[in-house]
C-alpha cells in the first residue's frame, strides 16, 4: 500500500510564489522605500559557498526572508549554514524550517479574516503547510543535519561568542565556551508552567527551549567520544565543570527559567554522572611519553615557492606577520595581502582550511592565537 511518505517530489504541483516573482514584488517597494529592498544571498568565492546575515536580525520582513530561504533550498549543497545560522542558533533553526514547511504560495480564494478588513485588488499568496516540505527529502532530513552539523563544530572549535556571524544579544562573556550548543534539546519545547514562576513573565504561554537537558548532554557527549574520540569527550566534560558555577551565578543559556530541581538534577548529570565515564575515557586515553622535542617546520605546502622565492622567505614573512599585529583581523588582513604579494597560494583554500594551515605556525611566534575560518572571511570583508 502506498503512503503518503512514497509520493515522489515530482508529482506535486503546488502554486508556489517563485523566486523571481518573490524578486519582483521586493523590488516594487523600492520607490517607495527610495531604496532596493530585495536582499539575496552571497558568494563567498574563495569556499564557493552561499551566505548571508539576514537572519540575525530582529524583525526580518516575511517576503525577504522567504527569497533566502528559496534561495538556499535552490542551492542545498552550497550553502554556509553555519554562517546563516549565527552558529545553528536554535531560534534562527526553526524560523528556516517554518519558513520552508510553509512557502508562499498563490491562492484562488481570499481568507476570510483577509477580506473582512480590505479590499484587495491583485493576487494574494500566503503561507501554507507544504506536504511535499514536510515528507520529501532532502527537506524533511534538514533539522538532523543541522543538528549533527552543530555537534560536529562544536567539537571541532568549541565555539565561543566571537567565532558567531554576530555577537549574541546575550550578555554572555567572551570567554565562555556556547554551552548550549550541547546542552539545549533542539526537538523539544517546554511548556512555561514546567518552569520555575517568575514574579513578572510577559511572555505567559510561551514555549521554552528544554535547556540544560541532561538526557540531550549526555546523548550528545557520547556521540562526540564516537565520532572524535575519548580524549576528547573527556576534557569537554572537564571544561563544563569548570564553568558550571559561572553558569548559574550568571544565569547563562536558559538556567534561570529552570527550577531548583531541574538545575540540581543538570548539575548531577555534569558530575556524579559523569565519573565513570571520565574514569572509563580516560583510560582509553593513550597516555603521552616524553619524545624528543622536533625542530621540523610545520606543513608549508601554501608557500608559493620559486626559483626567486625562497621557503625561509615565506617563513620569515609569516612569522614577521604574526608577531607585529596587533589582533587576529590584522593578522589574517595581513597575510591575504602577502599572498595576493606572492608569498602564499591560498586562493584554493576554504577559509577554514587557510585557518588550519596557519594555526600550527603560531606556535613559533610570540602570539596566542588560533585562527578560525570566520576570521578570515571578516578579513576579506572588511
Amino acid at each position: 500500500m502506498e503512503s503518503d511518505y512514497d509520493i515522489p517530489l515530482e508529482e506535486y504541483d503546488t502554486p508556489f510564489v517563485t523566486i523571481e516573482e518573490m524578486k519582483e514584488l521586493l523590488l516594487s517597494r523600492k520607490a517607495k522605500w527610495n531604496k532596493p529592498k530585495c536582499i539575496e544571498l552571497q558568494l563567498d568565492e574563495d569556499s564557493g559557498l552561499y551566505y548571508t546575515d539576514y537572519f540575525t536580525c530582529e524583525e526580518p520582513d516575511m517576503l525577504q526572508k522567504h527569497l533566502l530561504v528559496e534561495q538556499c533550498l535552490e542551492n542545498l549543497d552550497k550553502i554556509d549554514w553555519k554562517y546563516i545560522t549565527n552558529g545553528y542558533d536554535f531560534d534562527i533553526v526553526e524560523c528556516i524550517l517554518h519558513l520552508m514547511k510553509n512557502p508562499l504560495v498563490w491562492v484562488d480564494e481570499i481568507p476570510i479574516k483577509l477580506a473582512r478588513q480590505f479590499v484587495v485588488t491583485g493576487r494574494v499568496a500566503m503561507e501554507k503547510s507544504s506536504e511535499e516540505r514536510d515528507t520529501c527529502p532532502p527537506y524533511c532530513d534538514l533539522r538532523s543535519y543541522w543538528h549533527d552539523e552543530r555537534i560536529k563544530w562544536f567539537a571541532n572549535q568549541l565555539p565561543k561568542s566571537k567565532d558567531l556571524t554576530v555577537d549574541l544579544w546575550v550578555d554572555i562573556p567572551k570567554d565562555m565556551i556556547l554551552w548550549d550548543r550541547i546542552t539545549t534539546d533542539p526537538f523539544e519545547k517546554i511548556s512555561a508552567d514546567s518552569f520555575a514562576p517568575r514574579k513578572k513573565n510577559p511572555y505567559t504561554g510561551r514555549e521554552f527551549w528544554a535547556y540544560c537537558n541532561p538526557d540531550e548532554f549526555r546523548r550528545n557527549i557520547e556521540r562526540i567520544c564516537k565520532m572524535f574520540g575519548a580524549q576528547k569527550a573527556a576534557q569537554i566534560v572537564r571544561l563544563l565543570r569548570e564553568d558550571w558555577q559561572d553558569i548559574k551565578v550568571l544565569k547563562l543559556f536558559g538556567i534561570d527559567e529552570l527550577t531548583p530541581e531541574q538545575i540540581e538534577e543538570f548539575r548531577q548529570c555534569i558530575f556524579e554522572g559523569m565519573d565513570r565515564s571520565l574514569r572509563i575515557w580516560d583510560a582509553e586515553t593513550p597516555q603521552h611519553t616524553d619524545v624528543e622535542p622536533t625542530n621540523q617546520d610545520p606543513d608549508s605546502s601554501f608557500f608559493a615557492l620559486t626559483d626567486k622565492m625562497t621557503s625561509d622567505m615565506c617563513k620569515k614573512e609569516l612569522l614577521r606577520i604574526i608577531n607585529s599585529a596587533k589582533n587576529k583581523s590584522a593578522a589574517c588582513r595581513e597575510i591575504l595581502r602577502s599572498s595576493t604579494a606572492g608569498y602564499f597560494t591560498l586562493s584554493d583554500k576554504t577559509d577554514q582550511e587557510k585557518a588550519a594551515a596557519i594555526n600550527p605556525w603560531v606556535a613559533l611566534s610570540n602570539k596566542k592565537y588560533k585562527f578560525t575560518g570566520d576570521d578570515f572571511r571578516k578579513a576579506r570583508n572588511s
